[in-house]
């Protein structure tokens, strides 16, 4: 982002170049008609030889102007392009972290099956939202910053939706260093184990895993961009 900046100032320089030529073309057209009309007592061929030097300096301020206006143009051009891939690069980016769009990549799923509380759920989903997942889902439900778990038991929800053992916790991203976020000593998992002796729990690597977009979609009652 740091870049763009100085990315539009190259145009905004050429545009002051190309105006200060224009001046200077124009002071060139204006320093012609004087000398014109000073060197009208002067023989014929000092005339022509003054006309031909005004001429030739005219010649080479416009191709002058013609290279800069160009090189503008293509300057305009290629920030124009850089801009729209970078909007594309930000949507993207956006839909990726609201859950708008299916991901796939490496990561770890966590398969439990047994009685687990509401917050137990959640405690798993920041402890590999800690550990640089970049997406997660449990059984057929995206998990994005909105999403909220509820019940206990055998009888959670998620996203308002129940949820039935056993539940596939699947998350994408370093896949060895999720895991050991899970599997470490005094780690949460050992600490469900222990709480909850008829717990089954087990972790595994994946070299690709899919987690469905988020179903629910976004509207907004009350929020609005300020213009």
């Amino acid at each position: 982002m740091r870049q763009v900046p100085r990315l539009r100032a190259a145009p905004l320089a050429l545009s002051l170049v190309c105006f200060l030529v224009g001046i200077l073309l124009a002071a060139q057209i204006q320093a012609q008609n004087r000398t014109i009309r000073a060197a009208t007592g002067t023989s014929g061929a000092d005339q022509a030889a003054i006309v031909g030097g005004l001429y030739e300096n005219n010649l080479t301020l416009r191709r002058e102007v013609a290279s800069l206006q160009a090189k503008l143009q293509e300057h305009e051009r290629s920030l124009s392009q850089t801009d729209i891939e970078e909007t594309v690069r930000a949507l993207n980016q956006l839909r990726l972290v609201n859950g708008m769009s299916e991901i796939s990549g490496p990561g770890v799923v966590v398969t439990l099956n047994g009685s687990l509380r509401a917050q137990d759920m959640l405690d798993l989903v920041n402890e590999l939202r800690n550990a640089g997942a970049e997406a997660l889902a449990i059984n057929e439900e995206r998990i994005v910053a909105r999403s909220a778990f509820s019940g206990e038991g055998r009888q959670l929800t998620v996203n308002g939706r129940p949820l039935a053992p056993p539940y596939a916790l699947r998350a994408v991203g370093h896949a060895d260093t999720l895991e050991r976020a899970l599997l470490r000593k005094g780690g949460l998992i050992i600490f469900l184990e222990s709480t909850y002796p008829g717990l089954y729990v087990r972790v595994a690597k994946q070299d690709k895993i899919t987690v469905p977009l988020y179903r629910d979609g976004y509207a907004f009652r009350f929020a609005s961009a300020e213009q």
